[in-house]
């Protein structure tokens, strides 16, 4: 369990980081709010894109290429600045 404190007010929280289990496998609070962020910021550019006169399809096409991209370079960065010989 992990402990969320705020001594100024006088709260603290235990907050256990696995939100639930799904098929055996632990998902985390963070994938779900990493997860929730992304999908709203998909639909969020779908409306604006809406406005501005862009075609969705153009929009979702560049989430599903820019997201696993995005995660990959992201991994590659961290590995990069971990590399104690580099």
């Amino acid at each position: 369990m992990n402990t969320i404190a705020f001594p100024g007010l006088g709260l603290s929280f235990n907050i256990d980081p696995t939100a639930f289990e799904l098929f055996g496998r632990e998902i985390k609070w963070y994938a779900l709010i990493i997860t929730t962020g992304l999908i709203l910021g998909i639909l969020f550019a779908v409306w604006q894109g809406k406005k501005q006169g862009v075609s969705s399809d153009n929009i979702l096409d560049i989430a599903i290429f820019g997201t696993p991209t995005a995660i990959i370079f992201a991994r590659v960065t961290r590995l990069s600045a971990r590399c104690p010989s580099c």
